[in-house]
């Protein structure tokens, strides 16, 4: 089950793909997957990516932009936003916590039988 370390997330500013959730006993941090930007990622060879670095990156950070760098056409690396990056990162470490993962599977099976508190009670 989550400890305390994942309050603080609930009391931070919640990005529009991130939600938080509150069920009993825990606080669960839910990330909308659906409200991502699905704009394919902008693909270029390393030749042009090594040239057009600090433009590449200026886009990144104003836009949210994705870029593939491919080297002799098979894609090798990509250059996302850091804040995705550490999105991604903590997806996927939730995922591979088998404690996490029952807490979440234990709250799941709470939405079903309506077993919730309201934001305002807590």
């Amino acid at each position: 089950m989550p400890g305390t370390d994942w309050i603080p997330l609930c009391e931070q500013s919640v990005e529009a793909a991130e939600v938080c959730v509150a069920y009993p006993h825990r606080i669960l941090y839910i990330i909308a997957m659906a409200t991502h930007d699905v704009t394919p990622p902008t693909t270029a060879p390393l030749t042009d990516v090594r040239r057009d670095l600090s433009e590449i990156i200026d886009e990144v950070d104003r836009t949210g932009a994705e870029f593939i760098v491919t080297k002799h056409g098979r894609p090798v690396a990509a250059i996302v936003p850091h804040d995705e990056l550490e999105a991604l990162i903590e997806t996927l470490n939730i995922l591979s916590d088998p404690e996490t993962m029952d807490a979440i599977a234990l709250s799941e099976a709470e939405i079903e039988t309506g077993d919730l508190i309201d934001l305002d009670e807590i």
